[in-house]
């Protein structure tokens, strides 16, 4: 496999190379976006504009202290932000409703758990949604971008703006908080 460096260099007038690219972080940056939406098909859309503007972009990205996947990422964050402001816009639900919206006015039941899953399976997704959402912005997206996406603590520090020993101590905090967090739902469900 060639490097990412060469990669990238290609993809600027290579479409194979920039669909090598695409092969390689589309699951990741799905995964990242999925937990976030909680919608399939808002998150192929969103990863879909992503690489658009990836594409469009990329003759003018360089590697300075910017790895490619961390500049992905912030592409998909921002396509992420633009979408939750025009839903805002377009959404408009009941008090009643929106006390059971989650972030971007999705509901998680709704929107994150498919028809085919198990109840058993449903319940611990709805518990992980619920979780996740009590945890912070930032303690969330550590969470999700380490072990729902893969990046290492280098493009994770890089996209968080943080050095990789400072995030892991936070992951360390934020997966003892999400732990406890869901041993409450367990406590819930069992009672």
């Amino acid at each position: 496999m060639p490097s990412e460096k060469w990669l990238i260099s290609r993809a600027k007038t290579d479409k194979e190379a920039f669909l090598e690219l695409y092969r390689g972080y589309y699951p990741k940056l799905f995964a990242f976006l999925l937990v976030r939406t909680r919608n399939k098909e808002l998150t192929e859309d969103i990863v879909q504009e992503t690489f658009t503007k990836a594409i469009v972009a990329l003759k003018n990205f360089q590697y300075k202290g910017c790895s490619f996947g961390a500049w992905l990422f912030r592409i998909a964050q921002n396509e992420l932000i633009s979408q939750w402001r025009k839903e805002r816009k377009v959404v408009q639900r009941s008090p009643e409703e929106m006390e059971a919206v989650g972030p971007g006015g999705f509901s998680v039941e709704e929107q994150f758990i498919s028809q085919e899953a198990s109840l058993e399976t449903k319940e611990r997704v709805k518990n992980l949604s619920k979780a996740l959402d009590e945890l912070s912005k930032e303690e969330s997206q550590l969470v999700i971008m380490k072990y729902i996406s893969d990046l290492s603590y280098k493009d994770i520090a890089v996209f968080l703006k943080k050095r990789p020993a400072t995030l892991a101590v936070a992951l360390h905090r934020a997966l003892r908080k999400l732990k406890d967090i869901l041993e409450k739902y367990d406590s819930k469900t069992n009672v």
